[in-house]
């Protein structure tokens, strides 16, 4: 049953001690796996495949081809193949204002300096399986990267004995011809590091489970990474004037954590009167849902927050950090500037649109990482490469000082290395 709290003793507890344990025990856990597939790889993925998917990749292999799929030969009703094209029309729309390009510009002393972009190269998608299928994160994690430039873009799903044609349908729309069958974190570590059959990519990207989000973690630094994103978090603010929908709020509320045990939320008000209905509607929902069981278990990580006023209720939200933040409010720009940490915030609607059909990319940061870091974008596959192009005005007027610093610094060698410019480059 979620509980209800006071927000004057939210901060006298430590409400990310349980994410901490579950983390800890998981990270153990993924060591072994790791280790496993650095000694043995290819036979390794077969191993923990048939162990965790119970499907056998030595006869079915690791790659999936799409090459004699044809999409209009699916069985995919119109009004779905519709709604696939509307998501990728948003998506695209939306993305495509991230474009930024190289940049130059010449100074007084005529020296030449500037931004490079340029795209990475081999970039690894990851789209979860299992209870579920998801088009939706096909499209908003691939339409970033193309747009961005990326030349080799991988995709790999957990592996299924049939895939779901609205699956096929959709990466054939976006002209892919093959997708891997490698799930979990045993896929995130073979393409971190290759295999002799999974190439090695420079960054890995896309949501999972708690296990893929910490193997991410464990890979960063080898790859690149998008960020760790799971299990899914929700925070509904509901200001004291706003007159609301309690079935609504609920079911927007339970809707964003049903996807696993680990998932987190929170209902953030001053408004002492509508708690009881809301819990009470809350344990209805619970007892209909198809996912009762994982909602039962994210129940015990989520909360009803009673605060003081709206400064207490932008400080608790400050601090979680969510990945969705819904704001039910009729004024709602007196919360929108303080609002510094969130992934995404959604304005007296349910954030399930964000997950599908609004716009931007619905891979988000969780866990408090929207502290320090942002939802998938175009700008997640862009390196910027500075340019110096230095005039020998420029460089006789700055290598004393340079010189200088360096001195200071105690390095001899770059010290002299700059005083050999003073009369210029030649």
């Amino acid at each position: 049953m979620i509980r209800v709290i006071k927000g004057s003793d939210f901060f006298k507890v430590d409400f990310e001690v349980e994410r901490k344990k579950w983390e800890y025990k998981v990270e153990e856990e993924l060591k072994n796996i790791m280790q496993e597939v650095l000694m043995y790889g290819d036979n390794a993925l077969i191993s923990l495949t048939k162990k965790f998917d119970n499907i056998d990749l030595s006869e079915k292999g690791f790659i999936y081809s799409l090459e004699n799929i044809k999409a209009d030969t699916l069985s995919i009703e119109d009004e779905v193949k519709y709604s696939i094209n509307v998501m990728i029309k948003r998506v695209s729309e939306f993305h495509e204002r991230e474009r930024i390009n190289s940049w130059f510009f010449t100074n007084d002393k005529n020296s030449l300096l500037g931004q490079i972009i340029k795209p990475v190269e081999k970039v690894l998608i990851y789209v979860p399986g299992g209870r579920a299928v998801y088009p939706s994160t096909i499209i908003m994690t691939t339409i970033p990267a193309l747009i961005a430039g990326v030349k080799e873009i991988y995709i790999t799903t957990p592996p299924q004995q049939t895939y779901n044609e609205l699956f096929l349908y959709t990466l054939k729309v976006l002209n892919f011809s093959k997708f891997y069958t490698l799930g979990g974190a045993q896929a995130i570590f073979a393409f971190s590091y290759g295999t002799e059959s999974i190439p090695r990519v420079d960054m890995i990207v896309g949501p999972g489970n708690i296990y893929v989000a910490l193997a991410k973690k464990m890979v960063f630094g080898e790859v690149g990474i998008d960020g760790i994103n799971g299990p899914s978090e929700i925070a509904i603010l509901i200001d004291k004037e706003k007159e609301i929908d309690i079935k609504k709020v609920v079911c927007d509320f339970l809707a964003q954590i049903e996807h696993s045990p680990y998932d987190r939320g929170w209902i953030i008000t001053e408004n002492e009167e509508i708690v009881d209905d809301i819990v009470k509607e809350i344990n209805i929902e619970i007892e209909k849902a198809m996912r009762s069981a994982i909602l039962k278990e994210s129940m015990k990580n989520s909360f009803i927050i009673l605060v003081e006023d709206k400064k207490n209720a932008i400080e608790i939200i400050n601090h979680i950090a969510p990945e969705h933040l819904e704001i039910l409010s009729n004024n709602y720009m007196e919360y929108i500037p303080h609002i510094n940490n969130a992934g995404a915030i959604f304005i007296n609607h349910s954030s399930i649109f964000g997950d599908f059909i609004a716009g931007p990319s619905h891979v988000l940061p969780t866990g408090r990482r929207a502290i320090f870091s942002s939802g998938l974008s175009v700008n997640t596959f862009i390196k910027r490469i500075s340019f110096v192009n230095l005039s020998d005005e420029d460089i006789r007027e700055i290598s004393k000082y340079g010189s200088i610093i360096a001195r200071e610094e105690g390095f001899f060698m770059h010290e002299k290395s700059l005083k050999n410019y003073f009369g210029g480059k030649s």
